[in-house]
């Protein structure tokens, strides 16, 4: 299935990946597979291909109308059943948050079409169950605050609104606003935690909703949004592939959600090299090419297919179908400005260059070729705490993310990452302690934590561990510990040069090493490179051009030198 920038085009892709999966969520074939249960999972696999099947209906589309209103009758019905699995309405208030959203979101779209065909009754119960669950926000300090904030407008829309929802809306607002950090990025819930949820919700919602109302969104939104646009594009490699960094990857080309927003914002001017229907259908296309998303049965979690350590704990069976959220432009109307029926894809003729984005902490670099690359400095998964006893966070503690490698997640070697040898044991980066910026150079200095050996990796599955990390003294004795590790990345004549120091170490014994994605080098390199102590500088310039690849510039054991230069070919090594 090959999808352009078109409106027939991108309604028949959402039609033909909705309307496989709106019945699933009946099917026996439904299990507990996350950490909420078979009843949560089975709203879950309800509400998120409903969504998109309501958005094509709201296009006009008999096929998917049908659809709909049969399967949310059936729904509506199969809440008070008799299986236990089927009481959907009995999931807590707070765990059903994010599937409530996208029920009002599907009985909003098109004028409240879908809600208009619910008998009244069936209307005010579920209002009830809405207002529970957005209500339930205030005791979240991340992206689900926007999910009671769109709910409460939703309500709002059609008469079940009161005081208590607005001020819920005003404290949402007030939260968002408080994780915003400049340059189109807020954090996750006020650490600094940076990732595709800029895409999936910050930059989602908050234009969606207003567009509902038939009113514009605020205008500091819309500004952070053409700001998060421009790194948008950097994150994205040549052929659509995002890159593979932070959780809910199995989300897909949700990352294309800002993009498709835009359509309906005509205000928001085109600002990158590629039209944004153009970068978002490349985005959709690097996946439908790769997989059957039209097969029965609907999208499972993955990436392209069906690939396993890229969903979380919480996600169900179709918790992929969030991505549906990049379809909205749809709602903009086949006469949008937005569509582009005449472009010829294809990358724009571009330099090997940089993009330093401080408030993230990012380093960006973009080969002659296209292919992306992240140095991350200052982001980390806000789920993760200094002292339970895991290796690490794969997908946030690296030091580089690409759109052609996967971050090695075995202890083995550490793809993409920093780590370091004290002693007998092994350490690798933990959380940013502080990030620093100036015109041309990044800089981070991040904890390490040590990675646990077979007995401790025991321990931490032991019952009741999680308590006893919480005690003080073992925070005290840990603290007392702490061993960091400084990068820091500079351009210097269309070069990305990182530079990894261990600090806060007193051990003589210590050794620094940098793990090569595979993707990036020979297919038959080792995992692990340990680089040599000698140093290239005494041949080489940093402005002369080396070629593609990973070279020390200058190096000792626990201080680090590489420069780094994408192409689409395996890239060569030259170590002494």
């Amino acid at each position: 299935m090959r999808i352009e920038p078109t409106y027939p085009s991108w309604l028949a892709a959402a039609k033909s990946m909705a309307l496989p999966a709106s019945t699933e969520w009946a099917s026996p074939s439904v299990s507990a597979i996350s950490s909420h249960g078979v009843a949560a999972d089975t709203l879950e696999s309800f509400a998120r291909p409903f969504m998109l099947t309501s958005l094509v209906a709201a296009t006009g589309d008999r096929d998917a109308t049908e659809v709909g209103m049969s399967q949310l009758a059936l729904f509506l019905s199969a809440r008070a059943g008799r299986d236990e699995s089927f009481r959907l309405f009995s999931v807590s208030p707070s765990a059903a948050l994010p599937e409530a959203t996208s029920l009002a979101l599907a009985l909003w779209f098109g004028r409240h079409r879908m809600w208009e065909a619910m008998e009244p009754h069936l209307r005010a119960e579920v209002a009830t169950w809405l207002r529970e669950s957005a209500l339930t926000a205030t005791k979240r300090a991340n992206n689900w605050v926007l999910f009671g904030w769109t709910i409460s407008r939703f309500l709002s829309s059609v008469g079940h609104h009161d005081a208590e929802l607005l001020a819920l809306e005003r404290w949402c607002e007030q939260q968002v606003d408080g994780w915003y950090v400049g340059g189109g990025w807020y954090t996750d819930g006020g650490s600094a935690t940076f990732d595709y949820y800029n895409s999936y919700a910050f930059h989602y919602y908050l234009y969606l909703v207003p567009f509902l109302e038939g009113r514009p969104p605020a205008e500091k939104w819309v500004a952070r949004l053409g700001s998060f646009l421009d790194d948008l594009e950097w994150l994205i490699g040549p052929d659509g592939a995002p890159i593979r960094y932070g959780r809910s990857l199995t989300y897909r080309f949700g990352v294309a959600a800002p993009l498709s927003v835009t359509a309906l914002l005509p205000d928001v001017a085109e600002s990158g090299a590629i039209p944004r229907s153009v970068l978002a259908s490349r985005v959709m296309n690097y996946f439908a090419t790769r997989e059957d998303l039209a097969r029965v049965g609907g999208v499972r979690l993955g990436w392209a297919g069906q690939q396993e350590g890229v969903a979380q704990r919480y996600s169900g069976p179709l918790a992929s179908y969030w991505f549906g959220k990049s379809f909205v432009a749809l709602l903009a109307g086949q006469a949008s400005s937005f569509w582009m029926p005449e472009w010829k894809d294809a990358e724009p003729k571009t330099v090997a260059r940089t993009r330093l984005s401080p408030s993230p902490g990012f380093a960006l670099a973009r080969s002659e070729m296209g292919s992306k690359l992240l140095l991350n400095h200052g982001s980390y998964d806000r789920t993760a705490t200094d002292l339970r006893l895991m290796a690490d966070d794969p997908f946030y503690t690296r030091v580089i993310y690409s759109d052609r490698s996967w971050p090695d997640q075995s202890d083995a070697g550490l793809s993409g990452g920093v780590s370091a040898r004290i002693g007998r044991a092994t350490y690798v980066r933990a959380r940013p302690v502080r990030v620093d910026f100036n015109e041309d150079e990044m800089s981070s200095v991040w904890s390490l934590r040590r990675q646990p050996g077979p007995f401790r990796k025991r321990l931490s599955r032991m019952k009741g561990m999680s308590r006893i990390r919480r005690l003080w003294p073992l925070r005290h004795f840990v603290a007392s510990r702490e061993r960091t590790v400084e990068v820091s990345s500079r351009e210097v004549a269309g070069w990305l040069i990182v530079r990894a120091r261990l600090t806060h170490t007193a051990s003589r014994s210590a050794t620094l090493r940098f793990g090569v994605p595979e993707e990036l080098g020979p297919a038959d390199h080792a995992s692990w490179l340990r680089f040599s102590t000698k140093t290239v500088l005494e041949r080489r310039s940093v402005g002369e051009s080396f070629g593609s690849g990973f070279y020390v510039l200058c190096s000792n054991e626990s201080d680090i030198h590489f420069a780094i230069r994408l192409q689409l070919t395996a890239p060569a090594y030259e170590f002494e």
